[in-house]
C-alpha cells in the first residue's frame, strides 16, 4: 500500500484557511481531527463503504469532499452528551494518493458553520485548479 499525502493549499491572496481553522479550535477538536486523519493515512481505500471518516460531495459541491468527525461534549448542567459535528473539506484525488485540505467547518443539522463553507471551498478548489496559490504538507 502507497502512503497518502495530505496537504494543505495557501490561496495566493494570502493565509492558509485550514491551518487558520484548526487554530482556533480547541484541544478537543484539534485532538480528534489529528486522529481522523491518522486513521485516514492508514486507510487504503477512502471510498470503501466501512471507512466512516470520509466522504465525497456531489450536486452542487461535486468535487469537493469532506473528512468526517465528532467530538462529545456535554453542555454545563446538561444531562446528556451532544456531539458537535465538524467537516473539514478538500479535493481528493485518489489517482495520486492526495487529499488537498482547503478550509474547515462545523456542522449543526442542515447548517453550516461558516454558512458559506462550501461556496468559499468551490472558489478555493478552482483557484488552485488554475494553479493559484501553493500547497504545502499537512502538519
Amino acid at each position: 500500500m502507497r502512503p497518502w499525502t495530505l496537504r494543505d493549499y495557501f490561496p495566493e491572496t494570502g493565509g492558509c484557511p485550514i491551518r487558520e481553522w484548526y487554530a482556533r479550535q480547541d484541544a478537543a477538536v484539534q485532538a480528534n481531527f489529528d486522529a481522523t486523519v491518522n486513521i485516514l493515512r492508514a486507510t487504503d481505500d477512502w471510498t470503501a463503504s466501512e471507512v466512516k471518516e470520509f466522504k465525497l460531495l456531489s450536486a452542487a459541491h461535486a468535487g469537493l469532499a469532506e473528512i468526517v468527525f465528532d467530538v462529545e461534549v456535554r453542555k454545563a448542567g446538561a444531562r446528556k452528551v451532544s456531539k458537535r459535528k465538524f467537516r473539514p473539506v478538500g479535493v481528493f484525488r485518489p489517482e495520486e494518493r492526495e487529499f488537498i485540505f482547503l478550509l474547515g467547518c462545523e456542522k449543526s443539522g442542515r447548517i453550516y458553520i461558516p454558512s458559506d463553507a462550501f461556496e468559499k471551498a468551490l472558489k478555493l478548489k478552482a483557484a488552485f485548479e488554475k494553479g493559484l496559490g501553493a500547497i504545502d504538507d499537512h502538519i
